[in-house]
């Protein structure tokens, strides 16, 4: 689990669960990782909207199990799209917490090359694979 607001709320070590980055009343797993303004604006720079579409619309274990089981590539890329996947959900979460802890917030442009760039390290394909590098 996230230690989202909503989580420490739950645990008896905070008090509001509202979002500290766009304002909303509940900051859950899936309000941070998808649904969060600033989350919004990464993933719709990789995500095409189409009304056929279920990424912005399903629940968080669907959600997680259809994009993390999924076999597609990037289009014009050799980019495995669950790969991808994991290292931008793994880069907001990092994002947001640079933001409530040190008032740093990168451009969802940013995450997304960071991302990019880490994935064409091989970051996401070995154990630890750089991320305690500052990626």
């Amino acid at each position: 689990r996230l230690l989202t607001n909503l989580e420490r709320v739950r645990r008896g070590i905070g008090q509001d669960a509202s979002c500290p980055v766009c304002g909303h009343v509940v900051e859950d797993t899936l309000h941070v990782l998808r649904d969060c303004l600033a989350a919004n604006e990464v993933w719709e720079q990789v995500v095409p909207r189409s009304p056929t579409t279920s990424f912005f619309n399903s629940n968080l274990f669907d959600w997680l199990v259809s994009n993390l089981q999924s076999h597609k590539f990037m289009v014009s890329t050799e980019v495995r799209w669950a790969s991808l996947f994991g290292l931008i959900r793994w880069r907001i979460w990092k994002n947001r917490n640079l933001y409530v802890f040190q008032g740093i917030s990168w451009k969802d442009e940013e995450v997304v090359k960071v991302s990019m760039f880490c994935f064409s390290r091989g970051c996401g394909t070995e154990p630890f694979g750089g991320m305690g590098r500052g990626f």
